[in-house]
This record gives C-alpha cells, structure tokens and sequence, in this order.
C-alpha cells in the first residue's frame, strides 16, 4: 500500500511538472506571438506614416493640368414605340441558324479594393459619435476631433498640410470604422464612394473642398486609385473604374479615363497625379445587395397570359430603388450580376420553382419567357424617363414599364438562377434579346457559340415561344454579350 501512494505521488508529481512546463510553453508562444503582432504593427503604422509623409509632399509640388473629354453617352436602343406581337395563327418556322459580329466577353470579377496595410480596428469606442442617414438608413460611425479641419485655399500647399493634419492615429481609427460600416452594409465600390460622400457632407456642409480632401483620404486608405484636382476655387474627385462610366466626363491620365465625379463642367483641371502604393480600381459590379432598411412599396401584381397560375404579388424596397436610381449607367452585365435583392427572391422565386418543377427544360423556359413577356407593361425609356437607361431587375418590379434591354435583363437572371443554364445577350442596332445554352437538344433560331448551340429567347417578341426570333432580326449581325 505504501509503495502504492509513494508511486501514486511521484505521478501526480510528474502531471503537475508536465502541466507548469505546458503552461510555460504556452505563455512564451503567446509573449512571441505578441511581440510579433506588436513589430508587425509598429511596422504597418510606420509604412503608412512615411507613404502619407512622402504623398503630402508631392502634393506640396506644383500640379499639371488636363484637358476635359465629353462624357461617353450611354448606348441607345431606338426601339419601336410598341413591342411586336406573334399572332397565334403564325406557324413556327423551321430553326435558323443566326449569324453574330462580335463576341463581347464576359468581365471579371473583382475583388474589392483593401487597405494597402492592414488597419486596426480602434480598441476604444470614440468618444464623438456622428449619425448620419444614407438611403434613409440610419448609420452610426465613431470619430475623432482631429478629423475637422478648414482650408484657406485650394493651393498645392493648403491641401498637403490638411493631408498631413489628418495623417493620424484618430484618423487612421476613423478609416477602420469606414471600412467597418462598408462591410457591415454591403456596400459596392460606388456604395462605398457615396457614403464618403454623405460623410463628408455631414461633417462640413455640403459639397465642400474639406469634404473632398476628407473623402480621398479615406478612399487612399481603403486602398482606391483615385486622383484630387482643382478648378478655380473647388476640389473634386476623379475616379478611374474599370468599366466604362457613360455620361461623365474625364480626364485621360496615364492611358486610363478618370472620371470627374462631381460632374463639375469645366474645360480642364489643375490634377494631382501621383498614384498612393498598392492603389486599386474601383469597379461598378454589384457584389452584394446592399443593406438598407427596407421600406416597402405598395404591392403590385404580376400574371403570366399563357400561365394563369404563374402569378404573384411584389413590394420592393424603395431606399434600394432610389440607391439604383443613382447609380451610374453602366454595362448590362453589371445590372444582370446584381441579381435580384433577397426580399424579391423569397416571394418570387417559390412561386416560379413549383411552377416550372418536373417540366422540361422547353416547358421550363416557356413559362419562364412569357411571364416575362406578358406580365409587365411596355414603353421605351425615352417616353418613360426621358433618356436612356437599363433598370435593374427589382426595378422592373417597381416602375410601371419596361422595355427589351430590362426585360432580357430579367429574363437572364430568372433562367441562370432557377434552371442554371448559360445565357448570353444578343445586341442588335435596336434592340436587345437573350439566347440560352440548355443542355438538351432544343429546335429553334440559334447561334453557335464556340460550338455550342445558344437558343434564342426573346422577352420582348410578346407571345413567340423560345427558339424564336423576331423576323427583321434575322439577317442582322449581332454582337454577342457573355454575361456573369
């Protein structure tokens, strides 16, 4: 019994001596680790002190000047004042295969913009809280008081000092909670770019040159390619985006449009150019829905002619309206990318799915295409708004007409998401149509794609089914869009 205790001791001795050596071990992993995340720090805050340091000296030196270009207008599709209407005698033709000019690849995806070395997230809440509303969202974001600032001029001088005024730790903690909020929000680079905006609005008035100063400095930071210049006594920004931005106008600097986005008119600007490390280009894509408070519009009803039971009720939500509503025109893949926002998708979709579940791809796609056709009222833009301008696809919910670029627009999105199938657009001088990939072997007018056979579906030829295509297009050369 004795040696048994002696020996039960010694073990217990030998877990107690494992366990201080373990926790010694652990506590000096730790110390290392911190230390290192400490230097790491130290080293990421010493970068951005000296590119801060070094820009706001090249910002003391004289800027160059640039000649204004004419904004690039937005493509236009003089469409027929009524949309054309198969008669239900017509017989379906027999398939024709339809030629194409171009094929206009699909873009990239891009990543969003990041801060060229990470920002720590402040530690302690600031104390000065400004709320602002953005969309009629109500937003929140901590800021110091190193933040104001004035300027008694727009000269090369007055703009480096405010730059090296906000070169700080509060500053640097006011960029985190920027980027924070874009997270928190969901914001796309243009979501982004506009919220500093408001910011800036909030803090020192209206459109003021502080307020400009104040906006690409956070924007440098976050890590956008962006440009500050000057025309008599005002400040703007100037954006480079890699899609093209239609109706505004720019400057070309470096081979790149930068475009002025306070679309100030002036026959050209005093510029900064010198590039903050690691910049990036903004771009238009919408990668996410952003999140705004919803507030629901009245409910509108929409029914498929050919489908009766292909019917529902939709509210959309009005600050997303508005968002879209100014956002910049821009390429139709970035409308067909944005998808439609999840409170559209959750009354929709359910309705759609059980109506096109067990049909074949044809049958599927048939309901699809004359719901899209049948359920939403015609008109052109120029009678509806007065100009040209492509309606994302909860906004074909929202406005009391739609034309061929919104509806194919629609259509895209209804047949990639609910029978994941391959859509492209097809561009023709007028007018805009969609063609399918399905993967069943499917008789209609068609393209052929890198050898694979692309189905015409047109939303706009009212009452035609899939594979058929509008009679005076045939013969046109279409450029064909791929689309993300």
């Amino acid at each position: 019994m004795g040696i048994a205790c002696c020996g039960a001791a010694m073990s217990q001795t030998d877990d107690d001596k494992f366990r201080a050596e373990f926790e010694a071990f652990k506590q000096q992993a730790q110390n290392e680790f911190n230390t290192f995340k400490h230097d790491a720090e130290k080293e990421y805050e010493e970068f951005r002190r000296k590119a801060n340091e070094e820009y706001a000296n090249f910002m003391a030196t004289p800027w160059t000047f640039f000649e204004s270009n004419e904004a690039v207008e937005a493509p236009k599709s003089p469409e027929p004042p009524v949309p054309e209407i198969k008669k239900p005698e017509e017989p379906k033709q027999e398939e024709v295969e339809l030629p194409f000019e171009v094929v206009i690849p699909e873009p990239e995806r891009c990543a969003m913009p990041e801060p060229p070395v990470p920002i720590k997230a402040p530690v302690v809440p600031a104390k000065n809280i400004l709320k602002f509303s953005y969309y009629n969202t109500e937003c929140s974001l901590g800021m110091g008081d190193d933040i104001k600032f004035s300027l008694d001029d727009v000269s090369e001088k007055a703009v480096s000092d405010a730059w090296k005024k906000l070169s700080n730790k509060q500053v640097d903690d006011f960029v985190a909670n920027c980027l924070q909020l874009r997270k928190d929000m969901q914001l796309c680079d243009w979501g982004y770019i506009t919220m500093l905006d408001t910011i800036a609005n909030n803090i020192f008035g209206k459109k003021t040159n502080e307020g400009v100063v104040l906006q690409m400095y956070v924007l440098t930071q976050s890590g956008y390619n962006v440009r500050i210049a000057r025309t008599d006594n005002k400040l703007v920004l100037l954006l480079p985006t890699k899609e093209v931005l239609y109706n505004y106008t720019y400057l070309m600097i470096d081979n790149e449009r930068y475009y002025v986005i306070d679309q100030t008119d002036a026959d050209g600007f005093m510029v900064f150019n010198h590039a903050f490390p690691k910049e990036k280009m903004s771009s238009l894509q919408i990668r996410t829905i952003p999140n705004l408070v919803n507030v629901r519009t009245n409910v509108k009803n929409f029914e498929s002619e050919a489908y009766p039971d292909v019917k529902v009720a939709v509210a959309v939500n009005k600050n997303l309206v508005d968002f879209y509503n100014s956002y910049p025109l821009g390429d139709w893949n970035n409308y067909v990318s944005a998808s439609l926002s999840k409170d559209v998708k959750d009354v929709l979709y359910p309705m759609l799915k059980k109506q096109i579940e067990g049909k074949t791809q044809e049958e599927a796609a048939n309901i699809l295409i004359n719901f899209v056709q049948t359920a939403f009222e015609y008109k052109v833009d120029d009678e509806q708004f007065g100009y040209e301008r492509p309606l994302f696809a909860d906004e074909v919910f929202y406005y009391p007409y739609s034309d061929c670029e919104d509806r194919s627009i629609l259509f895209a999105v209804l047949v990639n998401e609910l029978m994941g199938l391959d859509v492209v657009l097809l561009h023709y001088p007028g007018h805009l149509a969609t063609a399918v990939r399905f993967s069943n072997d499917i008789v209609g007018d068609y393209i052929n794609l890198d050898g694979d056979k692309y189905i015409v579906c047109d939303p706009t030829y009212i009452g035609a089914s899939i594979g058929e295509a509008m009679e005076r297009y045939k013969n046109e050369q279409a450029k064909v869009v791929k689309i993300k």
